[in-house]
Parts: structure tokens; C-alpha cells; sequence
């Protein structure tokens, strides 16, 4: 038992040390961890005992390589080196000459497969989808049905760009990063309902099953996962197939088919965690994301900039809400007439946008995804075509190479013609991907 408290201490202490090196040492470039077991050694006077010997081979190396599976931590076996050759230990504790030589071989090795490997996937665009997005279940003659990413993902395959980005795994958000954006009642109460077979939440466009609360927790865990693989440059920017969306839900309540703030948590995550003072959220979504806007209306470290269809659902959006207190002009909304089109976006990117981003300088940016907009939407009246979308996501690439080394992440939000949807998605990452 007092081995197996030791252990389980060692460990912690381990996540703590990777966890200080990744979020506090190096907060604006949080620097890559790779972990190695430690050598054989053999029991020596006054140095170390057979059971601390022994300990290592049965306890401490394999909870090493747990914590490089947990983690996802590129694993040296310095173990396996020596225990074949046991001349490379001098006194059966420190390497000698020809060990230590062999040893800075092997990190060598290492380090040059996971630099190469690294360069390699910095230069793609990570994809997060997993096929449990497909289990909230709002109804087949509702909008935000699973048909969407289904739709997507379909598309993808045909063009051959499923191929060709970095597909990345989400898990569930941890509550402490969702409670960031939400209260702990609120989110009690997503999960409650969902529990107790509830139809809807707060309002009945807003529709849940039995599965909403996990998946609306996998929804932020795969933005939470993009992050991750951006700041550690697995990928160089990303795009999350997610759902439910996120941008109109508040601190403590469900709309618009919204549970989770999604992009939101990814901004404090961002913020808290890897300690980067600035974040855009850029909003095309043809509904105005009013809950994003309520949670840093009065924050000037989140720039939030809004296009959307005015005066339209929710009824927010309007260009006089532009952020109270130390938020006074951190909140800029652009509202527009139905039928505006490609031309009109375009010009509100290159003249309002454009201008604002490079000022404000950020350290990431976040889009709000939304292909709402596209001409034949049917809960839309924009006239954006998919290659429109495509010019305003190189707006929004070039702001992010200029200010934040490229450090962008897309989430899915509205977008309900599904074959507009699709090819709009498509051009989209073809342009991440550039």
C-alpha cells in the first residue's frame, strides 16, 4: 500500500511538472515535453537499495509510460538501452563514456523524428469530428439535425480533403474550463434535464435528448483539443465539426439551439491556460451571437466582431452595443440588411475588420464558423455563396499570420442547407489548408 501511495505520488508530481512547464515557464510559447524511463540501475551502498532497484522496473518506468500515454508524450526507452548492455553503466548507477554517448545518440534520434514529424503536421490543418456529435438528437424536421455533419463529412470525402488534414480526437470538456463561461447551477441543470427526458431547455427551438449534456461537453472538448494541437504545433490551424453550436448561449441560459458557449470557453481557455493575453472572435453567423457578446461586453482582452443579418434572431447586434467599462469598444457589431451578398462581407472584412484586428493585435483568434449565410439558407436571407466564404476566411488567415504566428481555430455554429453547408465547409478548409 505504501508503494502504491509513493507511486501514484510520483505521478502526480510528474502532471504537475509538465503542467507548470507547459502553462506558467513559457506562457506566450508553451514548449513541447517529451519524458524518458529511467536507466536500470542496480542496487549500490549508500546510493540505492534492491527495493528502490527493483522499484523502478515495476513501478516508476511503467507509470513513466502510462503518463506518455496519458498525456501524449513522445516516450524515449533509455531502459530498454541499457538493460541490453549493463557494460554502459560504470559503478551500476551512472553511464559511463560509451553510455552516455549512446544515450545523447538515442535522444538524438528522438528528437529528430519528433522535430521533423512536428514540422510536417504544423503545416496542416487539424479536422475534429467525432461520430458522437451525431447522438444529440434534436428530430428529423428540426434545423440542427445530425444530417448536418453527416452532410460534411460526405463532402469531404468526395473532394479528398478528409485525407488530407489532421484528424484530432475530442474528449469531454472538464467542468472546471466550462464553468469558466457558465454558472456550476446552470450547468447542473443542462445535465438534469438531459437525465430527466426533458424535450427542450428554456426554449423550445432549443431541443435535447438523454445525450445533449455529454455531447454539448464533447462539443467544447474538441474546440479545447483544437486549441491544444495549435499551441503545441501539431497543426497550424484548425477547424471543429462540432455540435450543438454555441455562440447564443448565455451564462445560465440555453437558446437558439445552444447549450454550450463553445467558442467562449475556448477564449478563457486560452487565456487562463497557456496564458495568452488577447483573443479575437471573429462571428459571421447570420444570427447575431449574443451570448459570446454578453460574456466580454465588459473585457478588453477578447475582441468580439460581429457581422450578421440585423434586425434578425436573436434582436441583438445592433452597432450602438459596443462593450461597457474597460470593455467600452472591444465589442464591435456590423449589422446588415437581407441580401447583402459576397461584395458587402467582403468590404466589411477588408475595411472594418482588417483594420480593428491589426490594432487590437491579438494572440489567437477564434471563428465563429456559421454558414447560415450562404444564399439558399433556409433560416437565412444573406446571399454569401461558398467562395465568399472563402475570401473571408483568407482575411481572417492573413490577420492571424500577421499578429499570432497563424494560431486560428474554427467552429462550426449555424448552417442549414445542406448542400450549401458542405461545399461552404470545403471551401473553407481549402483555404486553412493554403
Amino acid at each position: 500500500d505504501f508503494a502504491h501511495t509513493e507511486t501514484k505520488k510520483f505521478t502526480e508530481n510528474m502532471e504537475k511538472i509538465i503542467s507548470l512547464t507547459k502553462e506558467e515557464l513559457y506562457k506566450n510559447v508553451p514548449p513541447s515535453v517529451l519524458i524518458s524511463t529511467i536507466l536500470p540501475i542496480k542496487a549500490a551502498p549508500f546510493v540505492f537499495t534492491e527495493r528502490s532497484a527493483r522499484r523502478i522496473i515495476e513501478e516508476i518506468n511503467p507509470a513513466i509510460r502510462n503518463l506518455s500515454d496519458k498525456l501524449d508524450l513522445p516516450l524515449l526507452d533509455n531502459f530498454k538501452l541499457f538493460k541490453n548492455h549493463p557494460e554502459w553503466l560504470a559503478d551500476g548507477v551512472h553511464p559511463n563514456e560509451q553510455g552516455y554517448q549512446a544515450m545523447a545518440d538515442n535522444w538524438f534520434a528522438l528528437l529528430t523524428q519528433f522535430i521533423s514529424k512536428k514540422s510536417i503536421s504544423s503545416e496542416k490543418t487539424g479536422f475534429i469530428y467525432h461520430k458522437s456529435y451525431l447522438e444529440h438528437d434534436t428530430g428529423k424536421n428540426h434545423p440542427e439535425k445530425a444530417e448536418r455533419l453527416k452532410a460534411i463529412i460526405k463532402h469531404l470525402k468526395e473532394k479528398g480533403l478528409l485525407s488530407q488534414v489532421i484528424h484530432i480526437q475530442p474528449k469531454p470538456a472538464p467542468l472546471k474550463w466550462i464553468t469558466t463561461i457558465h454558472t456550476q447551477k446552470y450547468v447542473k441543470e443542462v445535465k438534469q434535464s438531459c437525465q430527466d427526458g426533458k424535450g427542450y431547455l428554456h426554449s423550445s427551438d432549443t431541443v435535447i435528448c438523454s445525450h445533449s449534456y455529454e455531447v454539448a461537453r464533447l462539443a467544447v472538448g474538441g474546440v479545447l483539443k483544437a486549441i491544444d494541437a495549435v499551441m503545441d504545433g501539431k497543426v497550424r490551424n484548425a477547424f471543429c465539426a462540432i455540435r450543438p453550436p454555441g455562440h447564443h448561449a448565455l451564462k445560465d441560459k440555453a437558446m437558439g439551439f445552444c447549450l454550450f458557449n463553445n467558442v467562449a470557453i475556448g477564449a478563457r481557455y486560452i487565456q487562463k491556460k497557456y496564458g495568452l493575453s488577447k483573443v479575437l472572435i471573429v462571428d459571421w453567423d447570420v444570427h447575431h451571437g449574443n451570448g459570446t457578446q454578453a460574456a466580454f461586453y465588459n473585457d478588453p482582452t477578447v475582441l468580439y466582431f460581429g457581422v450578421h443579418q440585423y434586425s434578425f434572431y436573436p434582436g441583438s447586434g445592433s452597432e450602438e452595443e459596443k462593450g461597457t467599462g474597460k470593455g467600452s469598444g472591444y465589442n464591435i457589431n456590423v449589422p446588415l440588411l437581407a441580401g447583402s451578398g459576397d461584395k458587402e462581407y467582403i468590404k466589411i472584412f477588408k475595411e472594418k475588420l482588417k483594420p480593428k484586428a491589426l490594432e487590437f493585435n491579438p494572440d489567437f483568434i477564434i471563428v465563429s464558423a456559421g454558414f447560415d449565410a450562404y444564399k439558399d439558407d433556409p433560416l437565412g436571407g444573406m446571399k454569401v455563396t461558398a467562395k465568399g466564404f472563402a475570401e473571408l476566411t483568407r482575411d481572417v488567415k492573413e490577420i492571424a499570420e500577421k499578429c499570432c504566428n497563424g494560431r486560428l481555430v474554427s467552429v462550426l455554429e449555424g448552417g442549414y442547407n445542406l448542400d450549401g453547408l458542405a461545399k461552404s465547409v470545403e471551401t473553407h478548409i481549402s483555404v486553412l489548408q493554403e
